[in-house]
């Protein structure tokens, strides 16, 4: 075996003639470090991925860190990661029987949202958001997380309509992550048939897809089968049971 290869395989280090090329390659491979961000991985050391051998071949598999990494860059784009530091279940307070039932919910959604949908409706500053990031925290190490603005990301969405590649890419995004957060659907004024349109192709798919969605909103359950029977219908079902509704409570950022 040439020397000149030997040493490309194992990082410069002259070998053995004899010595396992292939293993060589991977414990190379393995050894070399990366400079992907927002997560410092030991198990890849940042290259994102990790190489195995098969037989004679090496191969290389995504790292479990990705997820995570996407997810963090995907929250950081939205300019919402200091919310991750702030709203973590262990800083929600529960002085309230009602804060102590919803956080309870939440906490048994987040062990397990694969095919289901958690909501946090009603009062402005009931601790929706509050909720929803620290299921999104939960979720982090184990499942990709997308974080949609309603009120900023829809417009821009309509606007982009008539360029179909920018369109497609963007939404394709929120249908096919593992975890959607839709925060404050319908925010604002009343809902157009635009927004009802672009809200039915995004949890259309995810109904269809046993999608986990996470949804919070100033509107109660009932206001969303009020303005769209195809949106509203989507929501009761696939959220049975992880419903909060806050309606009629105190602004708890004014306490």
């Amino acid at each position: 075996m040439p020397p000149e290869i030997l040493r490309a395989a194992t990082n410069g280090t002259l070998i053995s003639p004899d010595y396992d090329l292939v293993e060589a390659k991977v414990q190379a491979q393995n050894s070399a470090k990366g400079e992907l961000n927002y997560y410092d991985c030991h198990n890849c050391l940042n290259r994102g991925f990790v190489a195995h051998r098969r037989g004679d071949t090496v191969v290389t598999c995504e790292c479990d860190c990705m997820p995570i990494r996407r997810s963090l860059r995907n929250i950081a784009k939205s300019g919402l990661t200091g919310l991750l530091d702030r709203y973590t279940f262990e800083r929600y307070t529960t002085p309230e029987n009602w804060q102590q039932s919803a956080k309870a919910m939440a906490e048994e959604y987040a062990q397990n949202p694969n095919g289901k949908w958690f909501c946090a409706l009603g009062s402005v500053g009931a601790g929706k958001t509050h909720l929803c990031v620290a299921i999104c925290n939960a979720l982090l190490s184990t499942k990709e997380i997308r974080w949609m603005q309603w009120r900023a990301d829809s417009n821009h969405l309509k606007f982009i309509k008539d360029e179909p590649d920018q369109y497609r890419a963007i939404i394709n995004k929120l249908k096919s992550v593992s975890v959607l957060y839709i925060d404050d659907l319908f925010k604002g004024k009343s809902p157009t048939k635009a927004d009802t349109d672009l809200a039915y192709e995004i949890l259309d798919h995810r109904y269809g897809g046993n999608k986990a969605t996470i949804i919070s909103s100033e509107l109660t359950m009932a206001n969303f089968l009020d303005i769209d029977q195809g949106v509203g219908s989507r929501i009761y079902e696939r959220s049975r049971g992880y419903v909060a509704e806050f309606s009629g409570q105190k602004n708890q950022r004014l306490r």
